[in-house]
């Protein structure tokens, strides 16, 4: 039987990584947002240390407390984003980037950044995954101008549910968009296999780079959860686990909780393996 959804709710309860867990492979940073919900902080639970403080003021995403995924980020679509700089950059390495979204907008063809490490125009290095031109798409570009895309219609997606979208970047085969699982479109980047990925480029949740004129900042309109990056290309398997119901909380690793006692749960009592238990609700 799935594992019912877990309500995480005020105040804070602390939790680790699962490094026994299939997604543990090759993390490099796992933002979940549940253990600081509710501060300006957003702690990098993977143990890498790419923790940040919020912008602050009117930059800054808010809370929001839901039954599907907990407590998550909702942004405005106008002004608010994360910023961790110049940070994880590829290399010559494998990778793989993704989390879940909700977005709220309904109105087709707009431009709304997910994730991007990259600024508009072309540029060596960059990277994203962005809502444009009526498609959900991830991008690299490697040596200036090596342009590939990986790309999938958005019309499923501006429905006002959660979904979950990964990008993974296999150097010597293929770059893969998996979205609820599922593998939707690859492209073959094994050309690119010797160029060097490292940037000067920000790191934005939220929003787009626009230094160089063009895309402009592309602000997100919506919720974000549970976003992770790492320096291995992440198998069809290890995608699917991180979407499907009865796996996707197997990276958590919480304190034992004798019950749960939350409106949200479905289902009541202890779950066992990987996951530690469930919170308490309010």
């Amino acid at each position: 039987m799935p594992r019912a959804t877990p309500h995480f709710g005020w105040p804070t309860v602390s939790f680790e990584i699962n490094r026994e867990s299939p997604q543990a492979r090759g993390i490099r940073a796992w933002w979940p947002f549940l253990d600081t919900r509710g501060t300006n902080l957003i702690r990098d639970t993977s143990g890498h240390g790419y923790s940040i403080a919020m912008p602050g003021g009117a930059g800054s995403p808010v809370w929001q407390n839901t039954a599907q995924r907990g407590s998550v980020l909702d942004f405005d679509g106008a002004a608010q984003y994360l910023n961790w700089g110049d940070v994880l950059d590829p290399g010559l390495s494998d990778w793989s980037w993704g989390g879940w979204f909700r977005a709220d907008w309904v109105a087709p063809n707009q431009s709304r950044s997910l994730i991007a490490k990259s600024l508009a125009g072309n540029a060596a290095s960059r990277w994203f995954t962005i809502f444009e031109g009526g498609n959900l798409f991830s991008h690299c570009e490697f040596a200036a101008l090596a342009l590939f895309s990986v790309t999938t219609a958005e019309g499923p997606y501006l429905d006002g549910q959660w979904h979950h979208v990964v990008t993974t970047v296999r150097r010597m085969g293929s770059m893969i968009l998996y979205v609820d699982g599922i593998a939707v479109d690859n492209i073959d980047v094994s050309a690119q296999a010797a160029h060097n990925m490292d940037s000067a480029f920000l790191l934005l949740l939220g929003r787009y780079n626009d230094a160089v004129g063009g895309l402009g900042t592309l602000w997100f309109d919506g919720a974000l959860n549970d976003w992770r990056v790492a320096n291995v290309a992440w198998t069809a398997g290890e995608v699917w686990h991180m979407y499907a119901p009865e796996t996707r909380w197997d990276l958590y690793k919480t304190p034992m909780v004798p019950r749960a006692r939350s409106p949200f749960l479905p289902e009541r009592g202890v779950y066992r393996g990987a996951w530690r238990g469930v919170l308490r609700g309010i």
